[in-house]
Parts: C-alpha cells; sequence; structure tokens
C-alpha cells in the first residue's frame, strides 16, 4: 500500500494518546491514530482509580488543569470511594479520607477516541507499529499486511515497552517496573466506600495488593510487584488466588466471589524516561514513564501530558518552537510530583524488604504521615527517619 502522509502520528490510544490526537485534530491538524488493540479498552489494564478533581489539584499543586482533567461525566463512574485504608503485614489498618471516582475505562476511553475521531483524526485500529525511521516513517501491521505512514512528528503513547521510546535511545530498565495482575471480582463483601492497600512479603513482596470496589459488590483486586523482590519466582497469578482464598483479612471479603476478568499488566515505577523528546519525537503517558512511583497512578499525569504534548506541538507548527519545550513544560506541572513520588519508592523499597521492620514504621508512621507518602509528599520527619531505617534494614536483612 502507498505511503500516507500526516502532520502528526500519535502511537497508541489510551487516555494519553487520545487527548493528544483530539487537541491537533480539532485545531485543525491532519492526525492519524494507531492502536494495536482490536477493541478500544480492551482489555483493561488498570485499576480504573481516578481521584477526584480536588484530589488532582492538591496531587499536582502546579498544574492549572489538573482539577480540570479530573471532572470525569458520571456516566463513566461506577463508584465512588472516600476513604483509603493501608493494611500492616500484621493486619494494623491506617485510615484517611483521599477521594475517587472508580470509571468504566473501557467505556472512557472509547469516550476520548471517540472525541478524537470527532474532530478529524483517522483512527487505525489492530494495527502495530513494527518500526520508526529517523524521518519518521512508521512501517504498520495489521494482519499479514503492511503499509508505512509517515509523519512530521510522531507521539509515542505506546506503553511502558515503548518502541517509541525505544528508537528515541530510551532503554527499559526491567528494575523500574512493576509487574502486576489483577481479577475482576464479582459477589464480593467489600466495603464499596473504602479502597485498600495491602503490604507484606507474604501478600506482595516489594509492591502491594489493592482491593478497589467498583459498585454492587465488584471489585478490582490485584498486586503489583518487581520481579528482583519476588525470591521464589512465585507466579503472581498464585500470589493473588492464594490472597483471595486464604489471607485472613482478604479471603472473608472475597467469600462466593467469583472471578469475572483476569488480565497482567507493567507499570513503569521508575520516574519518567531519560528523553521525553527527540527533533521530531514526544513521549506521553506510560511511554514517559509518567506515573507516581508510588501508588502506580497514570490516568491524571497521562491526560496532562497529553495535552501538554499537544500544545507543545501546536506551538512547534505555527511559531516554530522547539520540542524540547515539551520537557520543560511537563517538568513545571507534574516534574516535582513525579520526582517525589520516586523518593518516596525508595524509602519504601528499604522499609517494605522486612515484614516487621514494615510493621513498625506503619504503625510509628500514623495517619498523617502515611497520608503524605500516598500523596506524594516527603516529610521532613520522613526524611529523617529513613537516614535511620536504611542502614537498620540492611542489618536485619
Amino acid at each position: 500500500m502507498r505511503d500516507t502522509d500526516y502532520d502528526v502520528a500519535v502511537v497508541g490510544a489510551g487516555p494519553a494518546g487520545s487527548t493528544v490526537a483530539h487537541m491537533l485534530a480539532e485545531n485543525g491538524l491532519h492526525v492519524a491514530l494507531i492502536e494495536r488493540r482490536k477493541t478500544i479498552g480492551v482489555p483493561i489494564q488498570c485499576g480504573e482509580y481516578f481521584p477526584t478533581s480536588t484530589e488532582c489539584a492538591d496531587l499536582f499543586p502546579y498544574s492549572s488543569r489538573a482539577k480540570r482533567i479530573a471532572c470525569i461525566p458520571s456516566r463513566f463512574v461506577t463508584n465512588q470511594t472516600y476513604w483509603t485504608h493501608l493494611v500492616s503485614p500484621f493486619g494494623n489498618r491506617t485510615r484517611f479520607r483521599f477521594k475517587a471516582n472508580i470509571i468504566d475505562r473501557k467505556l472512557y476511553d472509547k469516550h476520548l477516541v471517540d472525541e478524537a475521531i470527532d474532530s478529524g483524526a483517522e483512527l487505525y485500529l489492530d494495527s502495530s507499529v513494527a518500526k520508526r525511521s529517523s524521518s519518521n516513517k512508521l512501517k504498520i501491521r495489521k494482519g499479514n499486511s503492511t503499509r508505512t505512514l509517515s509523519a512530521r512528528v510522531v507521539v509515542g503513547a505506546d506503553g511502558p515497552n515503548s518502541m517509541i521510546s525505544r528508537s528515541i535511545g530510551n532503554i527499559l530498565d526491567s528494575s523500574a517496573v512493576s509487574h502486576s495482575i489483577q481479577f475482576v471480582v464479582k459477589n464480593t463483601h467489600c466495603n464499596p466506600d473504602v479502597t485498600e492497600m495491602y503490604f507484606g512479603e507474604q501478600i506482595a513482596p516489594g509492591g502491594y495488593a489493592w482491593i478497589i470496589p467498583k459498585g454492587d459488590g465488584r471489585v478490582n483486586f490485584g498486586l503489583g510487584l518487581r520481579q528482583h523482590f519476588n525470591k521464589f519466582n512465585t507466579p503472581l497469578r498464585v500470589l493473588l488466588q492464594h490472597l483471595m482464598k486464604h489471607n485472613p483479612l482478604i479471603s472473608p471479603l472475597m467469600r462466593g466471589g467469583e472471578i469475572e476478568q483476569r488480565v497482567s499488566a507493567l507499570i513503569p515505577i521508575g520516574g519518567p524516561v531519560g528523553r521525553t523528546f527527540s527533533n521530531n519525537v514526544l513521549l506521553v503517558g506510560d511511554a514517559a514513564s509518567h506515573v507516581m512511583a508510588s501508588n502506580g497512578g497514570g490516568i491524571p499525569t497521562a491526560i496532562i501530558g497529553g495535552e501538554i504534548a499537544a500544545e507543545t506541538i501546536l506551538d512547534h507548527f505555527s511559531k516554530s518552537t522547539p520540542l524540547s519545550d515539551y520537557a520543560l513544560r511537563w517538568t513545571s506541572e507534574i516534574g516535582q510530583t513525579l520526582s517525589s513520588a520516586v523518593a518516596v519508592r525508595n524509602i519504601a523499597d528499604s522499609v517494605l524488604s522486612n515484614d516487621i521492620v514494615t510493621h513498625i514504621c506503619m504503625s510509628l508512621a500514623g495517619p498523617y504521615l502515611l497520608e503524605s507518602l500516598i500523596r506524594c509528599r516527603l516529610p521532613f520527619a520522613v526524611k529523617l527517619g529513613s537516614k535511620i531505617l536504611i542502614p537498620l534494614t540492611r542489618i536485619l536483612n
């Protein structure tokens, strides 16, 4: 098939890519939106947890758009949670207020893609990018056929194992990726108002398990960890099934529950990749590792980063401003939060390696300090305490 020329080719039709495509097409650019999946939003590789507008404004205090992007139409919201419970390895619960909308990602993602199409973007489904040349020629595979698209700018929104990211010199560090598995379970006995996070070596070594209530007794029940903490290489499916059937705190909530769906995913938690731009490429969302490393949240940062990328491209075409402005812009809006989240995760890496230390630290920290950490903040008391605890955990381990 012959080449097709575009102003911009967006690779990946998740929230980040769809946001970019929508804004660019709305402003008159010729945009291709390329998605490897056959159906938008399937499979759902997400906890579907979206902090409310007030919470997003608090998480990203330097982004004036944070509050707006979190205003989710009610038709996409299946439940609202008002509390977060953090559960230590020995069962102590710490609770604090944190409001979130639990969204239907399949419907929400389709809505974002439809907005892009309605604005003029051209969607290529079931199409994977096999190669990108330095001049932005993309070799696209669909089934047994191939075609070539070319674009003045390519936006990589193709997830944590991004081919577009690799094409501009980034290397995926396996230690900076969390492996996750999630079951959608119906007929549970979970509190619909509470999101729960469970910690411990027997639960999710070096990570945590979560219960996110979707409403009507359905929950997203999952866990995430980095493989170097998984000393016995236990399959994540086995770990999660064990929690569901045998954990004394979790199994009563799951009694009588039925698994509707199973899905695995990679979550980048190493902080932003080294290069989020080149002379003709920008990276957004998971491809840029725009994920809060301390809690794995990435939907707000995907949309904020997507809008910033679109604005940068529009200025690049109309004012000849460099694409390098993108890094300055996203850093000014979400960089501090992403950086603090990595610092929190680094401290957690030391603490979570020993259940006794984890339990003691969570008990001493209490709701105020633990809430601050979940909100990607590092209070002075935590910074000071970590200087003592990190050497101690090395001795205990």
